[in-house]
C-alpha cells in the first residue's frame, strides 16, 4: 500500500531520497497499490504528480494504481464515488475514514480488482505435498477439494501472478504438483486423476 506522504519525497536530500525509495522496493512485486490521497489538500495534483514521479523511479510504474481520495468530510457537496477508467476498471475512490462513508466502495473496489487479476487452476497434489497444500489453505486460494483414492488430492485453486510465481518455486514443486486441464466435475476428475499420482 502506498500512501499520500510519499508526496513529501520531492522536499527531501538526495540520499534521503535513495534510502527512502529503498522502502518502497516491494511495491514492484504488489498485485494493487493503494494511492491515499487527502481530497482537501490545495497541492494535491502536485503531491500525485510526485508519487507517480517516484513510483516510475523505482520501475513500479506498470503497478495498478486505485487513487483514494480521502477526507471527503472536508469537501462541501462530495458524495462517496466510484470512478471508472476507459477500460471499466475502478481507478478512483472517494471517501471520508473519518465517517466511514464510502469505505465499503474501497472494499469492493480491491476484491474486483484482485478476482480479475486472479487464475483458477487445478491442481493435482502427491501425499508428500501437504506443505503446499497448506500454504494454499493459508492463502485462501482453495476453492474446493477432493482427496485422491490412491492417496494425495485434487484442487480447485485461485491465485494471482504473484503467488503462483512463487509457490512454483517451492522446492520439489514440480515433482509433487501437476495442473490439471478439467474436463468434468472435481470429484470425476479426481477419479480420474490417481491413476498416475507421484509416490
Amino acid at each position: 500500500m502506498l500512501s499520500d506522504t510519499v508526496g513529501f519525497i520531492r522536499r527531501l536530500p538526495p540520499e534521503l531520497v535513495a534510502a527512502f525509495e529503498t522502502t518502497l522496493d516491494e511495491t514492484r512485486d504488489a498485485d494493487l497499490l493503494l494511492h491515499v490521497i487527502d481530497a482537501a489538500e490545495e497541492e494535491r495534483e502536485q503531491r500525485i504528480a510526485d508519487v507517480r514521479e517516484v513510483l516510475a523511479r523505482i520501475g513500479a510504474s506498470e503497478v495498478p494504481v486505485i487513487e483514494v481520495y480521502n477526507k471527503i468530510d472536508r469537501l462541501e457537496g462530495r458524495e462517496p464515488a466510484v470512478e471508472r477508467d476507459a477500460q471499466g476498471r475502478v481507478c478512483r475512490v472517494w471517501l471520508s475514514a473519518v465517517d466511514g462513508r464510502g469505505i465499503h466502495l474501497l472494499l469492493e473496489a480491491i476484491g474486483e480488482h484482485l478476482d480479475q487479476r486472479k487464475e483458477r487452476r487445478w491442481l493435482r497434489l502427491s501425499p508428500a505435498a501437504g506443505r503446499i497444500r497448506a500454504q494454499l489453505f493459508e492463502w485462501g486460494a482453495v476453492v474446493d477439494e477432493c482427496d485422491l483414492p490412491a492417496g494425495g488430492w485434487l484442487l480447485e485453486v485461485t491465485l494471482g501472478e504473484a503467488r503462483w510465481n512463487a509457490l512454483v518455486t517451492t522446492p520439489r514443486f514440480a515433482e509433487l504438483v501437476a495442473e490439471v486441464t478439467p474436463s468434468g466435475t472435481l470429484a470425476e476428475e479426481a477419479a480420474r486423476a490417481s491413476a498416475d499420482l507421484p509416490a
